[in-house]
């Protein structure tokens, strides 16, 4: 009877572990596949401008096409659509930056020795977008990775090279903001290897060769997968799944840590081994015992099924809801808004990240319905209700908002979630 009580408990054990596998590969699936969405997207965004200058330039008159001050007028008079995400610079066939959209810093300076320069003299893309590796810019001292495009006379004579240097922290803090758990890494590699940006450990691994890792040996085999490694920059066992960005030199991989699921594996083990011993000797303990031990490994498997749930929910509604959405820390400052948020608040992104969300409300509300609102998230983790916001224009609005929390391991707020759309039209005003 004890051996037979002991199998069954490590029986159990067993098949919670490799539901826990199932979770988690599923869970990087889903992840992987926003994250590589985003980065084709911005890519497309980019290539884009190279283009449209690269055609600028090709028909410009053959003075005007080597003259730094046209080049210049050129750029400059765009330069007011980037930021400080990239720039465009052109570089002419000796490899000198004769002009680029952010004033003079780098004019003059040469970038011959860049691959993507060279790729371009040979003509070994073919007058294709190149993707240059990761590398930390000469003038600007940003950790950067370089989009280019060949830039051609009528008759195809070479006049120069159209590049963009992307600056890889805007990855990072993207990435950052998507992760729902503190467990989950999730980085962009380089078709040469280098590690473009990753989180966490962003800074040691920017530039880092993972050529002879297991994921260059799985993207030889196929374009997306998972596996199971230790991660070579933080040595922790995860779970990974990866895609390769179509027809971009470019990997996307997120992985999932399951230290702590071999760790439970090893306890319960252990836990059921020393219970045989007990059992021996005192059936009655040691079978109130595992029972106490089987009820507590349920809850923790209904806690990564609540998280799972949560997360994936999250990377589908983010990126296909056309009500608006806001992430914020757990002290309430905002990380990112989706685009029907702007449309709404008439607010972008970029001037709402950092900002308190309390800050987006209308006067009309009162204290009193803040601190409601406060003691309903922090007991029950949600509120739903209807609440006055004020747009970028000053006008109020009435929105119906959904809040919800994202929880740490430790059972800790991390991230809070807010679901709203405008229902101004469709209920009266009171003044």
């Amino acid at each position: 009877m004890a051996i037979l009580a002991i199998a069954v408990v490590i029986s159990q054990f067993r098949t919670s572990y490799l539901e826990r596998e199932r979770f988690i590969q599923k869970q990087t699936e889903h992840y992987v596949k926003a994250m590589e969405a985003h980065v084709s997207y911005s890519i497309q965004s980019v290539d884009l401008s190279l283009i449209g200058f690269a055609n600028a330039i090709k028909v410009l008159p053959a003075k005007q096409s080597t003259s730094p001050a046209t080049m210049t007028a050129l750029l400059s008079s765009r330069g007011s659509s980037f930021n400080s995400d990239y720039w465009i610079t052109f570089i002419d066939p000796n490899g000198n930056a004769i002009a680029t959209s952010i004033g003079d810093s780098v004019i003059g300076a040469s970038y011959a020795d860049r691959d993507y320069f060279k790729v371009h003299v040979n003509n070994s893309a073919q007058g294709q977008l190149f993707i240059g590796e990761p590398s930390v810019g000469k003038v600007s001292k940003k950790k950067l990775f370089f989009l280019s495009r060949r830039v051609e006379t009528a008759k195809g004579e070479f006049l120069g090279v159209i590049a963009a240097p992307l600056n890889v922290e805007r990855y990072a803090q993207v990435f950052e903001n998507s992760r729902f758990n503190s467990d989950i890494s999730i980085g962009l590699v380089h078709g040469s290897g280098k590690v473009i940006a990753r989180v966490p450990n962003f800074e040691n691994a920017f530039g880092l060769d993972l050529k002879a890792s297991p994921l260059f040996a799985h993207a030889q085999q196929a374009p997306s997968g998972t596996y199971k490694n230790v991660s070579v920059i933080d040595n922790l066992s995860r779970i990974f799944s990866y895609r390769v960005v179509d027809g971009l030199p470019l990997i996307v991989v997120v992985g999932s840590n399951d230290t702590e699921t071999a760790r439970l594996q090893q306890q319960n083990y252990l836990i059921a081994g020393g219970g045989l011993a007990i059992l021996l000797l005192l059936m009655l303990s040691a079978g109130h015992f595992s029972l106490r031990t089987y009820a507590r490994q349920e809850e923790r498997e209904l806690r990564y099924r609540k998280l799972y749930s949560a997360s994936r929910e999250m990377a589908l509604l983010f990126q296909n809801s056309g009500e608006g959405m806001m992430v914020t820390d757990a002290k309430g400052l905002i990380l990112t808004v989706n685009p029907a948020f702007s449309v709404v608040s008439g607010y972008t992104e970029k001037e709402l990240v950092g900002q308190r969300a309390y800050d987006l409300a209308s006067g009309r509300n009162e204290q009193e319905f803040f601190d409601h609102i406060f003691k309903c998230v922090t007991e029950s983790g949600h509120w739903k209700g209807e609440l006055w916001h004020r747009r970028k224009d000053d006008e109020d609005y009435l929105v119906s908002i959904l809040i919800n929390t994202v929880y740490d391991e430790q059972g800790k707020p991390f991230r809070y979630v807010a679901l709203l759309s405008d229902i101004t039209q469709k209920k009266p005003r009171k003044n």
